[in-house]
């Protein structure tokens, strides 16, 4: 048969099955446009954190941090980095915090920079600075009330404002900061603190380069200029899914393609009669399924291509930057379009090899072979088992790195649903063989009709019980991973807030002030309420016998330790320790401690004496808590950084809020916060952030319901002849009703069954790559889909048997 008389008769074919043809060309294109975009939306979401961590370093890789009035530090630091070959740039800052005055007065972090390149890009400013003037953040010039060209105390001297950084420009922890020029504040102002920035060569790696640093010298703190890396177990989601994609794609393929095949198989057997060879069919069904591949890929080029184009229009930004990432990354997102559109092709041409014959005799002979083929599969599983136990033993065991481990977890659990995959349908034939007796006894005649109508079609239509089982496990996994996300997010954001209104420091050392004072004010202005604070975390030393431990504490306040749900207590000389600090130290309570305090001149610890536990607390986060009244262990720079307020349910909101802004006008560094804001505004970034992927979901979801019905109309269709004799012989309307309704659920419902067993053992196995193996089922999405599925197998039972018993002879032929 000629190439051409193939692309011909293939058009003829597909010519008087419009609908297939379209279905088929929209299940490619939909999936296809799938995966690229859950390629893109990685691609997106990596963009966006490389962009995050330039806003928030620039071009820093690291910065090094020492005390200020350590001079044989600094000529340590500056001597070994002019000798080192890695370091491009680099550049000295000087930090200590600062009284600044203006509408109001607040205590604020204040910077001597240069104003080099590397430091403008850290720190965002675009002026060259001089000596006399100061750069502000924009939320500070309005709470100063202060702007470009008037002046700004600072300390005991006053500067001319160059410039204002907008907020859009600089990190959440440095809206409030002034920049001074080197030498002012280096004459003019104490320093607390000295950095030194540094650009590294590319293919220096900076944790390292930072570990190194350290050892040479154990003294310095170093700080990498790190975005929030991408989870390896959101890429295995999203790996696993495109490939389900795919699969629940070629399925619902092979059902229009069998719907195709029992439609034409007169004119099929017509051409084998004439002399068309196995092969030549192969070909034709190759050719129909190259050109289904080929108009659904090109659609799914064409569509990512416009969408974000006309998506500029609606999220100007978001848009414009998956334009550039899809001219950047063009290449590779071709090559995943090809991919996917060859492992469609591939499922397609299995099924066309397995077609090519249509002679009785080829029946005849498939069907001699049907003993051996349960045999050929139990192998197959056995193998697919035996691999996915064996990944998960290397895995556990062996894997000595992340990326190792990541990998292979992600190879079991493509494994463990091969095993679902091939294990289905035979574990489906022995249940069903086990219920017969049972089910002709208490289910009745109509019943076991349609159990023993199903058991000899079990493995011919298997691709309908499959696309159920797909489906469930993009649900599971892709709900599951949402859920999980947004449970994670709240689960952190009410750990930091132990009271529904929480006064937070815009300052990271926290704000001055004394606490006590704050505590009874607030107290007083809103009758009910109780109030408590904790400080900015510093740390101790404890003086073991071998070796100094260096642990953390916080100062709080003893009698108001009920607001945090703590055990209050009078003893303020004492200490309270966490019960994990405890149990790996074997402390109890009445034991002392014996603490001390490193000191910088001396270059040793300094003992501060014994100190008595007081109390043994399950839920503090530091090692220690000391009361704010014990001035032998509260140092200076023990600031306020948060402020826990439990208020009753009888004030207003409004009245709250209007009490508390009246008390931070007396500390402006003091932000009031509350819970349902902060859940309320991460659950609405999570939907913003994640909306593509959302999005592709529902899209996903739609198509395979799209898919699963068409499924289920050519599987009525495939036994209407076998319907019309039942009618014909005893069935009535609504006996038929019954039995089409439940030969459709036993694949539907062992889908259901077998999908979530698969989607549960899937999400296991990936959330195990990030060892945390902790996730949160989105239950309503799982049943809702379940509800659906069992809805849309009652509307099709209805709809195929609403007619009345007509036309049976022409039925009968089918």
């Amino acid at each position: 048969m000629k190439r051409q008389h193939l692309f011909r008769l293939s058009h003829r074919l597909y010519c008087k099955s419009p609908m297939i043809l379209l279905t088929s060309i929209g299940s490619v294109m939909i999936s296809i446009g799938l995966v690229l975009t859950m390629v893109i939306f990685l691609l997106h979401n990596q963009a966006a954190i490389e962009t995050d961590r330039e806003q928030r370093y620039g071009q820093v890789d690291l910065t090094i941090k020492y005390a200020s009035h350590d001079e044989r530090m600094d000529k340590s630091v500056h001597k070994k980095l002019k000798k080192d070959q890695a370091v491009l740039r680099e550049a000295s800052i000087l930090q200590t915090t600062a009284r600044v005055a203006g509408q109001t007065i607040a205590d604020v972090k204040t910077l001597g920079v240069h104003s080099d390149a590397l430091t403008k890009g850290r720190y965002h400013f675009t002026n060259n600075l001089q000596q006399g003037e100061a750069i502000v953040s924009d939320r500070l010039a309005k709470s100063l009330d202060r702007s470009v060209g008037q002046a700004l105390r600072v300390g005991e001297e006053t500067y001319r404002i160059r410039e204002i950084l907008p907020n859009a420009k600089i990190s959440e922890t440095s809206q409030d900061q002034v920049l001074l020029s080197y030498a002012d504040l280096k004459k003019n102002h104490p320093g607390e603190m000295k950095s030194v920035l540094l650009d590294l060569k590319k293919e220096t790696s900076s944790v390292r380069y930072a570990d190194t640093f350290v050892k040479a010298n154990p003294k310095l703190r170093i700080e990498l200029a790190e975005g929030q890396a991408l989870s390896p177990a959101m890429n295995g989601y999203i790996g696993i899914l495109s490939m389900l994609i795919l699969v629940v794609s070629g399925f619902i393929l092979m059902a229009n393609f069998d719907l195709y095949l029992r439609k034409h198989a007169v004119q099929f057997a017509i051409m084998r009669t004439l002399g068309a060879t196995t092969r030549q069919l192969f070909q034709l069904f190759l050719v129909q399924s190259g050109l289904i591949v080929l108009a659904g890929t090109i659609l799914a080029i064409l569509g990512g291509i416009c969408l974000p184009l006309l998506g500029q229009l609606v999220w100007p930004t978001e848009g414009k930057m998956i334009v550039s990432l899809m001219i950047e990354q063009g290449e590779f997102l071709m090559l995943i379009t090809l991919g996917s559109a060859l492992l469609i092709l591939m499922l397609l041409a299995s099924t066309a090899y397995r077609k090519r014959d249509v002679l009785p005799l080829h029946v005849l002979r498939e069907n001699l072979k049907t003993a051996s083929r349960p045999t050929r599969r139990k192998r197959l599983v056995l193998a697919s088992s035996g691999l996915t136990a064996s990944l998960i033993l290397f895995a556990e065991v062996i894997a000595s790195t992340e990326g190792a481990r990541a990998m292979t977890w992600i190879g079991a659990t493509i494994a463990f649903l091969l095993t679902m995959y091939l294990a289905t349908p035979l574990l489906l034939k022995g249940v069903l063989h086990r219920a017969e007796p049972i089910v002709r006894r208490l289910a009745g005649p109509t019943s076991f009709v349609a159990f023993r109508g199903v058991l000899p079609q079990l493995r011919k239509n298997a691709w309908l019980m499959l696309i159920v089982q797909v489906l469930m496990i993009i649900v599971v996994i892709g709900s599951t991973f949402l859920e999980t996300v947004q449970q994670n997010e709240r689960k952190y954001i009410i750990s930091q807030y132990p009271t529904e209104v929480v006064l937070k420091s815009r300052l990271d050392e926290g704000s001055q002030g004394d606490p006590l004072q704050l505590i009874r004010r607030i107290e007083t202005e809103l009758p009910g309420a109780k109030a408590t604070f904790l400080s900015s975390r510093s740390s101790f030393e404890y003086q073991l016998l071998q070796e100094d431990v260096s642990i953390e504490y916080e100062v709080t306040d003893y009698r108001r330790l009920d607001v945090l749900e703590g055990e209050q207590t009078s003893d303020t000389d004492g200490i309270i320790i966490s019960r994990t600090f405890a149990k790996k130290h074997s402390l109890q309570k009445g034991d002392t401690l014996p603490l001390g305090r490193w000191d910088g001149e001396q270059e040793r610890s300094v003992s501060l004496g014994q100190f008595r536990i007081v109390g043994i607390e399950k839920k503090i986060a530091p090692d220690i808590l000391v009361d704010w009244r014990n001035e032998e262990l509260r140092q200076p720079s023990d600031h306020i950084l948060n402020v826990f307020i439990d208020v009753p349910s009888e004030l207003k909101k409004a009245q709250v809020t209007k009490k508390l802004s009246e008390i931070t006008q007396s500390y402006p560094t003091l932000q009031m916060n509350r819970l349902s804001d902060a859940l309320h505004d991460a659950e609405q970034q999570t939907t913003e952030r994640w909306f593509v992927f959302i999005i592709a979901l529902v899209v996903m979801s739609g198509s395979v319901w799209f898919g699963l019905a068409n499924a289920l109309l050519s599987f009525v269709s495939g036994k209407r002849g076998e319907y019309a004799l039942l009618r014909t012989i005893a069935l009535t309307r609504n006996r038929l009703r019954q039995l089409t309704l439940i030969q459709m659920l036993l694949f539907i419902g062992s889908g259901i069954i077998f999908g979530l067993i698969s989607g549960l053992g899937a999400t296991i196995f990936v959330t195990r790559i990030d060892d945390t193996g902790s996730f949160y089922l989105n239950v309503p999405t799982i049943a809702g889909t379940i509800a659906g599925l069992v809805v849309l197998v009652l509307a099709i039972a209805w709809f195929v048997t609403r007619r009345k018993q007509e036309n049976l002879v022409h039925e009968l032929k089918q």
